[in-house]
């Protein structure tokens, strides 16, 4: 009764909102998404555009993920730019491994980012990154 009017002024918001978002052209196939093991560490990555283009390195910051990357690099992506994003151990999809397992320090974790670029056949990029992501190429 008092609820009845809110409730469906909120139902009306979500359908709404619901068709606008399918009418929404998708973009998801501008990016490809998996994981890369680095010294047994499963790395979760987002990646775009051709692999024989300029290719731009994403470094996160702390607390977040390549997620946040995600509409810029789409954008690069359609221009011909070949964008990477990993996320760090414990961030976003990677593993999070024990610590016993993984010396969490800026140093390990610079090796663990030259260790992905390498898997990844990357030697040759730019680098746009955030906070946290300067200490992680700085080692």
């Amino acid at each position: 009764m008092i609820f009845e009017r809110p409730l469906r002024m909120l139902a009306l918001l979500v359908s709404a909102a619901a068709m606008i978002f399918a009418a929404a052209p998708a973009h998801a196939e501008h990016l490809r998404y998996s994981w890369q093991s680095v010294e047994g560490v499963h790395l979760f990555f987002r990646e775009g555009g051709p692999a024989n283009g300029s290719t731009i390195v994403f470094l996160h910051g702390n607390p977040a993920s390549s997620i946040m990357y995600e509409e810029v690099m789409r954008r690069l992506a359609d221009k011909g730019m070949h964008v990477i994003a990993m996320d760090y151990p414990s961030f976003g999809y990677s593993d999070a491994p024990d610590r016993a397992r993984y010396r969490y320090d800026f140093d390990h974790l610079a090796a663990t980012v030259a260790g992905f670029l390498k898997a990844r056949g990357i030697n040759r990029y730019a680098l746009y990154m955030q906070d946290y992501g300067v200490p992680s190429v700085s080692g």
